[in-house]
């Protein structure tokens, strides 16, 4: 998960992304590699469970710093069916980190112009570096023209957009901190099955 922003829906669409693979069967493992921010994964995961709302047994959260992903990551992710690399937004160093790791790099798009030119530049630098991308437009909302719009323009640039979209709803927007409802989960099963067919 990159993005050159924060609000986009990174560690949120990790972390269900995670849930739903534990779901149909799959170990997840999600890096942190902001573990010291707000908002992280690994603090979601933290408080879930000081709140006695644990993720799922098959969803393991870590922290790593940037600079030692690349070393740290094997050991890590041993045994793991799918591995989430959660990004901060905006450092360059672990965006970078990241994408050199990953076999695909998801970039979250809310389906706004400034968004969409942000999302472009980081799946440019991805392709420069020979790693597929994807942009999955999140927060998006029905009966508007945003997200196909969005989603126009991304193609319209050769770019890669997932099919499923993420809606804003509010089973997603405040499920940080506790295992998520299964309404929540669902949201993101179809993106889920979407990227194990790539």
């Amino acid at each position: 998960m990159v993005s050159g922003k924060g609000g986009t829906g990174k560690t949120t669409t990790a972390v269900l992304l995670a849930c739903a693979a534990a779901d149909a069967g799959d170990a997840s493992v999600v890096v942190d590699i902001d573990p010291q921010a707000d908002a992280s994964a690994l603090g979601w995961a933290t408080e879930a469970d000081a709140a006695g709302e644990p993720l799922p047994e098959q969803v393991t959260v870590v922290g790593v710093v940037a600079r030692d992903l690349a070393r740290r990551l094997p050991a890590l992710t041993d045994g793991a069916a799918r591995v989430w690399l959660d990004t901060p937004p905006g450092d360059r160093g672990a965006i970078e980190a990241a994408i050199a790791a990953a076999d695909l790099a998801l970039v979250p798009c809310q389906p706004t112009v400034m968004d969409v030119r942000r999302a472009a530049r980081i799946v440019g630098h991805a392709v420069e570096v020979g790693v597929p991308a994807m942009v999955v437009l999140t927060r998006t909302t029905a009966r508007t023209h945003a997200a196909a719009n969005a989603a126009e323009a991304l193609s319209g640039a050769g770019i890669a957009v997932a099919d499923t979209l993420i809606p804003q709803r509010e089973v997603i927007a405040q499920c940080y901190a506790t295992r998520p409802r299964p309404s929540a989960i669902a949201v993101v099963a179809d993106l889920y099955a979407e990227l194990k067919e790539l």
